[in-house]
């Protein structure tokens, strides 16, 4: 195949009718002056074919500002690489496509690596990197372009990111050499991340953190985890606490933090293993936390709730296979907790930043977007808040759990407006539940797409992964919700089985 040149950067409407467009965004001016409906642009990232046998697998080129090209010189076998770098190169018909150039920030400059992994970097970069302002944490996976720059000669943080960059461009491509990369690159972190966990002062670094968390990404992206745990979620706990408040204090020590707490804390609720989900005690009683530490307090808080729910549900299953014992009944202390938790959540969101509120305020009860906001660009804050409004969601149900293992008049409960009765939390539980559910579905149809008019879904142009990645656990949380309206659990399904398709696991929902 022939590149023929320089790709229109038109719309999709100009390009179709061959016309020629501003480029202007959300909406050109063409379309915007003849009234028609623009429906975006092509994704800037492309591949494009070369003759196979002009490449020389073993090439090596420096990273230049403002491009990525292919070394296409013959070199000596095994020079340029790291010693380290165990991985096979692909060959033939296996060989992935090559992308032309990256217009992505994201990619590192002036670092010398092998042309075979700066296809897949670009790629994951492009896709999972993103860089928003103003915005918690920066954005997803904001900090990896400088981090990677200055911290790649650790070989555990090296393999553990080519790992993932492989998995990805294999989840688009898949070509299989593309998944013996991945492996290969997974497997070598593994050894090099057990050497540097060796003594606390190394497993204490900030690139050691990091590897631990790009590993456990790799079984995220890989589908291998089904329902259960992420098998690096325990160490990654443990380092969390190993890091403690003090690791807050470096360059990259919040960002990592951030990271952290979505990885385990979010993956332990999903799994119901809630003993992961809680933060630290440094790390929970830190003070003047930001909003973002602020979330990762409150749900430590709904974790603890939870496997005391839990529990309690396993207590009342004995006590209803055994004989009834009335001196043991459940105490109301959790109802307390709960309403604490309930406070902390009010708070939480009455503290947000104004412009986080800005992405929410039309996440009204019983408003479901219909189309995508195009006053900001900015899908990562919605997203973020999808994640967080997801954990909120989930607590609420594991509260009426507890209620309904400790009243068989749920009814009543939800009928009581006395401030003074201790039953009060349960009261306008069922808003608080839309609540949770509109911001969740307002993010999906803000950041990656919408029903049209026939009842399907419509993903967004150029959307990044990394979106659909992180909204993996909302929308299926929202997709099997029984207070979810038809429209809601339809819109989520369908945008889960969209995600799925696009990381490679086509009608893979679970």
């Amino acid at each position: 195949m022939v590149f023929p040149g320089r790709r229109s950067t038109g719309c999709y409407v100009c390009r179709e009718r061959k016309v020629k467009c501003d480029g202007a965004r959300p909406a050109c001016a063409r379309c915007t002056k003849f009234g028609r409906n623009c429906i975006g642009y092509p994704d800037s990232f492309k591949f494009r074919f070369y003759d196979t046998t002009s490449f020389q697998s073993e090439a090596s080129t420096p990273l230049r500002p403002g491009h990525v090209r292919a070394n296409r010189a013959t070199v000596q076998e095994g020079k340029g690489r790291d010693p380290s770098d165990r991985t096979v190169q692909p060959t033939g018909h296996d060989r992935p496509k090559v992308p032309s150039k990256s217009q992505s920030p994201s990619v590192p400059q002036s670092l010398s690596i092998t042309s075979w992994e700066l296809w897949p970097l670009s790629y994951f970069f492009h896709q999972h990197v993103l860089i928003v302002h103003r915005s918690p944490c920066g954005g997803h996976l904001a900090f990896l372009p400088e981090l990677y720059r200055e911290k790649s000669s650790e070989p555990c943080l090296k393999h553990a990111v080519l790992g993932v960059a492989y998995l990805a461009l294999f989840n688009s491509n898949r070509s299989h050499s593309l998944w013996i990369q991945a492996r290969n690159n997974y497997s070598t972190a593994l050894m090099t991340l057990a050497a540097a966990l060796n003594t606390p002062e190394s497993a204490a670094r900030d690139e050691v953190f990091a590897a631990s968390l790009f590993l456990s990404m790799f079984i995220d992206l890989s589908n291998e985890r089904k329902n259960s745990l992420n098998a690096h979620i325990p160490g990654i706990h443990a380092l969390m606490k190993l890091r403690g408040v003090a690791s807050l204090r470096g360059k990259y020590g919040r960002v990592l933090l951030a990271w952290a707490f979505m990885q385990s804390q979010i993956q332990a609720i999903a799994s119901n293993d809630f003993g992961y989900g809680c933060l630290p005690a440094p790390l929970s009683t830190m003070e003047n936390p930001d909003s973002v530490c602020r979330a990762g307090i409150v749900i430590s808080m709904i974790s603890n709730f939870c496997e005391s729910v839990r529990y309690l549900k396993e207590y009342m299953q004995v006590q209803v296979r055994g004989s009834y014992d009335s001196s043991a009944e459940p105490s109301y202390e959790l109802l307390e907790k709960a309403g604490s938790i309930m406070n902390q959540i009010d708070s939480w969101h009455a503290r947000l930043p104004r412009h986080w509120k800005a992405k929410l305020k039309d996440a009204t009860p019983g408003s479901l977007p219909g189309g995508r906001i195009s006053a900001s660009e900015d899908s990562w804050t919605t997203c973020f808040a999808a994640i967080i409004s997801a954990t909120h969601l989930f607590f609420y149900l594991q509260f009426l759990q507890y209620c309904e293992c400790v009243t068989p008049n749920l009814e009543a409960l939800k009928a009581l407006p006395d401030e003074n009765s201790i039953y009060y939390p349960l009261y306008g539980i069922g808003s608080r539940i839309q609540d949770s559910i509109n911001i969740i579905c307002l993010s999906v149809s803000y950041a990656l797409g919408s029903m049209n008019g026939h009842g399907e879904f419509e993903p967004f142009h150029n959307t990044k992964h990394g979106i659909g990645y992180n909204l993996l656990w909302p929308m299926s949380l929202v997709a099997t919700c029984q207070f979810s309206t038809t429209d809601q659990a339809r819109l989520c399904q369908q945008a889960l089985d969209y995600t799925w398709s696009t990381m490679g696991r086509v009608g893979s929902s679970s």
